[in-house]
């Protein structure tokens, strides 16, 4: 398998002679649709290639460099808006593919990615990145720019398709032009999958996830320099042009074809005063530009400037900070439920605003562990921005259940001022950890009351036991029988958590909107007991509190308090 000899010149000679590229084996170079317009790096055309160069994923392996990349283009990092991430929605995040179209009708040999699938007027979606033009330090390509090429939406099943899959001994069965963004197929690697649909059930529907670059493009050119006088074009009149004059100094002149440089050092004198100033300038503090007491020495009419009109600022730094939070997210859990308890934490590495010229616009640098601290949980030992620890199955003791957490993190860099001086003091943030923040969950048990049917005990939501258990109780009713008001609310005593003696009822009066003092003797009491958590086999005793007071007694809201 694999492109033949035929096929191989064919393609070459295309290239070579004629400019112009596609590997349909039954057409001459005149029938060709595609100029070969490979792109030319950072000097010419791709102005920010050398970013990318110089900032390489890191990681041994391919699924490393992925996870790497994808931290890298994300917005506030090196790599945002330079590389385009063509292989998914982010760290973490969902495939993301390019559909190909066929180049020619009829032809299954060229292929190529356009901004809109089988949309040629959308513009080609070209310059992938090359592994190969971004090498390690080793000269080996970087493996995390390899394109993936699949047979159908990988989204929905689609087939990976190796280097391997084609290849004979002579040639492999498919070349990807990361340049252009154009896929070449082998006859043999047509057949091959349109023969083997079980192999391959989408066929000839190509689907690439990759990297692009998206930086900046194009380069400057050299032209004709017009010289006017007022305004009034009058190059033809002038025939030298001699820079003279004290402090000009001509860098350049001579060769014929080059840059010139006129730098004018002196012509605009300096400024010299030993008085120091009177008062501060321009006297708004805080934003005065020279202080009082300020002297000056040979200063150049740009530095007076300067002085005057662009005062060294300082950025804004914002401290790292952490955040952490539990599932199951409810303060309160019946004890005994056996519950896995998840903790979710992120890091925040700061900020350095504005960046001016240090080498990061973060405060820290990244954290290096999670110090996840409870119950079936333990530190975590990673540098990503958010981390997660499941204590497993867990069951709910009696009141607080409680977790913590704290992220180490690196040092960070050296922050600079507007001129690019170093701020310092505060200077670069030392390695260091956040304050520990926690989360707890509550065990208490449920009270339970005739809140939906007067001869039904209903659960009532959770609520802290050293608090007001409120109910509020349908009403009584001929037509039910004997059946009263009830509430079921579970005591502390004997080892078991709860209530303390309940010593306050209230009752709330819905004319007046307020909480009002209801006879404890108005309510029989009771023992009783209940299962908690339902099917655990763990019974509770509660106390049930029925109401003797009239009858039947309409509906209406209660509180019970220790």
């Amino acid at each position: 398998m694999g492109f033949t000899a035929s096929e191989i010149r064919k393609l070459t000679f295309k290239v070579q002679a004629a400019n112009v590229i596609d590997a349909d084996s039954g057409a001459f170079w005149y029938q060709s649709k595609l100029e070969n317009s490979p792109a030319v790096k950072s000097e010419r055309i791709l102005t920010q290639y050398t970013v990318v160069k110089s900032n390489l994923p890191t990681g041994a392996t391919y699924v490393d460099q992925i996870a790497s990349l994808e931290t890298l283009v994300e917005p506030g990092n090196v790599l945002e808006n330079i590389v385009g991430n063509a292989y998914s929605t982010g760290p973490a995040g969902t495939i993301i593919s390019s559909r190909l179209s066929r180049v020619t009708l009829g032809l299954n040999n060229t292929w190529i990615s356009y901004n809109t699938y089988n949309d040629p007027s959308s513009g080609p979606k070209d310059l992938w990145i090359n592994p190969a033009s971004v090498p390690a330090a080793n000269g080996d390509p970087t493996q995390g720019y390899t394109i993936q090429l699949y047979s159908g939406d990988p989204n929905a099943g689609g087939v990976k398709i190796t280097t391997s899959v084609g290849q004979d001994a002579d040639e492999v069965g498919w070349v990807w032009n990361y340049d252009m963004g154009v896929l070449f197929l082998a006859n043999n690697l047509i057949t091959l999958i349109q023969g083997d649909a079980a192999t391959y059930p989408a066929g000839l529907d190509f689907y690439v996830r990759g990297w692009r670059y998206v930086g900046t493009t194009g380069a400057g050119s050299g032209g004709a320099v017009a010289i006017e006088d007022g305004g009034v074009n009058v190059t033809t009149a002038v025939s030298k042009i001699n820079f003279t004059g004290t402090g000009v100094t001509v860098t350049g002149s001579g060769t014929g074809n080059e840059d010139i440089e006129v730098a004018i050092s002196g012509g605009l004198g300096s400024y010299t005063n030993a008085t120091p100033t009177p008062q501060p300038f321009p006297g708004n503090s805080p934003f005065d530009n020279i202080p009082t007491g300020e002297t000056f020495s040979n200063e150049t009419f740009e530095a007076m400037m300067n002085k005057m009109l662009y005062p060294t600022l300082n950025p804004t730094l914002t401290a790292p900070s952490a955040t952490l939070s539990i599932s199951p997210s409810a303060s309160f859990q019946e004890i005994g439920a056996n519950v896995p308890v998840t903790l979710n934490a992120t890091f925040n590495q700061g900020s350095i605003n504005p960046q001016y010229t240090s080498a990061s616009n973060k405060r820290s640098g990244l954290p290096n562990t999670y110090n996840f601290n409870g119950t079936g949980v333990s530190p975590v030992v990673s540098t990503s921005l958010a981390e997660s620890a499941t204590t497993g199955a867990y069951t709910i003791l009696a009141g607080a259940n409680t977790w913590t957490n704290s992220v180490s993190f690196d040092a960070g860099v050296m922050p600079k001022d507007s001129v690019g001086g170093d701020f310092d003091p505060p200077g670069a943030l030392s390695a260091g950890t956040t304050s520990t923040i926690s989360r707890t969950i509550t065990g208490v048990f449920p009270v339970f009351a005739t809140t939906s049917s007067i001869s039904t005990m209903t659960k009532q939501s959770l609520v802290s036991m050293s608090g007001y258990a409120t109910v509020s109780l349908v009403a009584e009713s001929f037509a039910t029988g004997a059946a009263r008001q009830t509430v079921d609310i579970p005591i502390a005593g004997g080892g078991q958590a709860g209530w303390s003696t309940i010593t306050i009822v209230e009752f709330f009066n819905t004319f007046s909107n307020q909480w009002g003092a209801s006879a404890l003797s108005d309510w029989t009491t009771s023992a009783t007991t209940h299962e908690v958590p339902a099917g655990s086999g763990n019974i509770i005793n509660y106390t049930r509190f029925t109401n003797n007071a009239g009858y039947p007694r309409g509906a209406g809201q209660y509180r019970f308090k220790s």
